[in-house]
């Protein structure tokens, strides 16, 4: 009968070792490999475990309005406007009717007038008007420019005004500002004649909405 040697026959190490699928058997030892490494995707693509899968970009489902740029996921807004997709202008709180709460005027005493807000279109995005302040003595309506840094406040830059009863001749420049609720104005400015350099009048209203 013959004999057979044994001698110098081996167990495979790899084989009762339980790799996962990125890694390979090396002398009983699982090491991780590249699955991608051999794997083309297409531009919109990218390699994950060995398949090409499409990449969303962050900005691929954001749309910013009004001139916004997407970066990153977010709308970077244009000067002017707010909101997560640009869509809201700084000018927009400042719309409706204020009926007078308070006055505090030092030549006269105003008792009992509303004033009208009108927001500017997109095109100007924090200028709004502001008619009837001053006992609707005014025949023209007020410009006035939402402050940038922070939009709860205004000013009203210095500009030319008819009084209903003084006649021409005067200018009114002021500031304001708005409650958070947007449902409370109030406006301090000083009204002048042209031909003095001290103001003519000067007032702080508080109007509630």
């Amino acid at each position: 009968m013959a004999l057979v040697s044994l001698v110098g026959c081996k167990k495979d190490p790899c084989e009762e070792a339980n790799c996962a699928t990125n890694e390979a058997c090396v002398d009983g030892e699982c090491i991780p490999i590249d699955l991608c490494a051999n794997v083309t995707c297409a531009a919109n693509e990218e390699c994950q475990d060995g398949n090409c899968v499409v990449v969303i970009a962050p900005c691929d489902t954001v749309n910013c309005l009004n001139g916004g740029v997407c970066n990153n996921g977010l709308c970077d807004c244009p000067t002017g406007f707010e909101g997560d997709s640009c869509e809201t202008a700084l000018n927009d709180r400042y719309s409706g009717t204020f009926f007078l709460s308070a006055s505090v005027c030092d030549s006269i005493a105003l008792t009992s007038y509303n004033v009208e807000l009108i927001p500017a279109d997109t095109s100007n995005p924090v200028l709004f008007t502001l008619g009837g302040i001053y006992d609707n003595s005014l025949s023209n309506t007020v410009q006035c420019l939402v402050n940038l840094s922070d939009p709860l406040q205004f000013t009203i830059p210095s500009q030319s005004f008819v009084d209903d009863v003084f006649g021409s001749g005067f200018t009114i420049e002021g500031t304001g500002t708005l409650s958070n609720e947007g449902n409370t104005l109030t406006v301090s400015y000083e009204i002048y004649d042209v031909t003095f350099s001290t103001p003519w009048d000067s007032c702080t209203d508080v109007f509630i909405k």
